[in-house]
């Protein structure tokens, strides 16, 4: 039985908050044969052609105010257009504020949504933006992707914080969707302080994963270095960001992650989003992460594969997803 210390993660009771229902596919391993042929077999889900892309996170205070919010949203997403993105995730609830969350809900059809797709066919962008949702008498914590040619996709937090739960129901789907240059899975904040959810989009296929958050607690540890030498290029000098919770999400799972947290009054320069790379033995780290008085960071990422029989790039073969022994998570799912 886990101490009660190691039932929690930021204050949060994770072992409670498990999705076991969610979590079948932890029982297989689709990389364990080639992924160019069992996504494509009987044309089902075939993963789309990958290519070199230019993405960003963007970080922003929330307002209350929907239209203060959709002006930042504008004013970023172009911004981000002008630097070359193709994609920009948003941070969690960035569309409607955290504040009062349940009362600035909104629906699919609310004129602000129109203008987010307005926004991504003008600047020719895919968004990735964060809301408070209502359906009916239900409210979820939701992330909408928008895409410039009309696409459209929606993804409801399935892992509830405490503080989401007083007013939000848990969503029932994952949500994995094809972009041109790669496949896009989306988790949300807490979502990603379980292994499992990180593991399902992988196995999925998806090559990048976008994660607005709204994340207020320590994730981030620095080092100040050490003496033992390591062969080069392995760092060994002060790291102030020598583990970063997104890092290692990217790493275990081979995907690239873009993770947008929202600027908190509390900690202004404690948000530490970025994007981040799908290989943990890759020296120097591939990531990018936003420093203080900036709100946006970009990267390129690589999903090209090439003609090969075989996949040959790291985030198409995911070595680490290869290693994993399904059967060990028979207990933890059942």
């Amino acid at each position: 039985m886990l101490s009660r210390p190691a039932r929690l993660v930021r204050g949060e009771p994770v072992m409670e908050q498990r999705r076991p229902e969610m979590y079948a596919e932890l029982m297989t391993n689709t990389f364990s044969w080639n992924p160019k042929d069992f996504f494509s077999l009987y044309g089902h889900e075939a993963v789309p052609s990958g290519r070199s892309a230019r993405i960003a996170v963007a970080e922003m205070a929330l307002s209350e105010v929907l239209a203060s919010n959709l002006a930042s949203i504008t004013a970023l997403a172009e911004q981000a257009s002008q630097e070359g993105a193709e994609l920009v995730v948003f941070p969690e609830q960035a569309l409607t504020g955290l504040a009062g969350a349940a009362a600035g809900a909104i629906e699919s059809t609310d004129p602000a949504m129109s203008a987010l797709a307005q926004l991504a066919e003008s600047l020719n962008l895919f968004l990735v933006v964060g809301y408070a949702e209502q359906a009916g008498e239900t409210l979820y914590n939701s992330v909408v992707v928008l895409g410039p040619k009309g696409e459209r996709w929606n993804y409801r937090q399935i892992h509830l914080a405490t503080g989401t739960r007083t007013w939000a129901s848990a969503g029932q789907d994952w949500l994995v969707c094809d972009l041109p240059f790669g496949r896009l899975g989306v988790l949300i904040g807490h979502d990603a302080a379980f292994p499992e959810a990180g593991r399902v989009l992988a196995l999925r296929g998806c090559d990048l994963i976008a994660c607005p958050s709204a994340i207020a607690t320590k994730f981030v540890m620095d080092h100040a270095g050490t003496a033992v030498s390591h062969p080069e290029p392995i760092p060994t000098g002060a790291d102030t960001h020598h583990w970063h919770h997104y890092r290692v999400r990217a790493g275990e799972n081979n995907c690239y992650i873009a993770f947008a947290n929202a600027l908190h009054s509390s900690e202004p320069h404690c948000c530490f989003s970025g994007i981040f790379g799908p290989d943990t033995f890759a020296f120097p780290r591939n990531e990018t992460i936003i420093v203080p008085g900036q709100n946006l960071a970009l990267a390129n990422i690589d999903i090209a594969d090439g003609n090969s029989r075989y996949p040959v790039n790291v985030v198409r073969r995911k070595d680490l997803v290869l290693m994993r022994l399904p059967h060990h998570y028979n207990s933890l799912v059942l």
